[in-house]
């Protein structure tokens, strides 16, 4: 049917699902434990969200946990300049 419009150039493709996070790369999610209710629980959570995901092929595909299995895993933000003024590189 596009065919027969004449000077038009159409294009078809999927769109994401999520359209702000686009098609090629996917997306990273973290739980954190901000309420200070353990390992076991944290494990639990994302067990079940993992679970949650496989429920639903037609919309997350390749849902897997990042990091090494019960690896403790730490985010460290330094203040370089007070860093630098401590002499610490």
């Amino acid at each position: 049917a596009f065919s027969q419009i004449k000077d038009a150039m159409v294009f078809a493709f999927n769109l994401p699902a999520i359209v702000e996070l686009g098609t090629a790369t996917g997306f990273d999610f973290e739980l954190i434990d901000q309420a200070g209710l353990g390992h076991e629980k944290l494990t639990q959570a994302r067990n079940q969200l993992l679970a949650e995901a496989a429920k639903h092929p037609d919309m997350l595909t390749s849902v897997r946990p990042n990091g090494l299995e019960d690896t403790p895993q730490f985010k460290i933000d330094i203040d370089q300049e007070k860093a630098q003024a401590l002499g610490v590189s």
